[in-house]
């Protein structure tokens, strides 16, 4: 399996060798993750397994010092050879532009989390729009 973070730009950040099954996948998976509550998978075919992968180590390897797992300079070879064997042809899909509402119900939780304690600070008309400003902008750069 290709872990694809499409936070960062869709690159292969961590890969997974399983002689298990994929149910036996996907609840492992789910396990780890009960904080985010239900993850949601989906089928995909061969074709664009492959084409999503071939984008996502391409992506990897235009990266300057990529923030990858171990896993993946350990299972490249394997992942590669698997690789080599499935569909050519199909394009990895674009992903689905966020809409304003989205964008804005991010940034607002953005602005409700421990991660701009200190940040704010209290103008002459009241509090300083700068840091919500900047989480606009950086939504803007990453999705636009």
């Amino acid at each position: 399996g290709v872990y694809i973070d499409h936070n960062l730009g869709g690159m292969a950040k961590d890969c997974f060798a399983a002689p298990a099954g994929i149910d036996q996948v996907l609840s492992r998976l789910q396990a780890g993750h009960d904080e985010l509550g239900e993850l949601e998978y989906r089928r995909i075919s061969l074709a664009e397994a492959a084409a999503r992968w071939r984008a996502a180590f391409e992506m990897t390897d235009m990266t300057l010092d990529p923030p990858v797992s171990a896993d993946i300079d350990k299972l490249r070879a394997l992942v590669m050879a698997r690789l080599s064997r499935l569909p050519w042809g199909a394009e990895a899909p674009e992903p689905e532009p966020m809409g304003e509402k989205e964008r804005e119900r991010l940034v607002a939780e953005f602005l409700e989390s421990d991660e701009v304690i200190g940040l704010w600070r209290q103008g002459e008309g009241g509090e300083d729009h700068e840091v919500e400003h900047l989480a606009h902008q950086a939504m803007r750069f990453s999705l636009d």
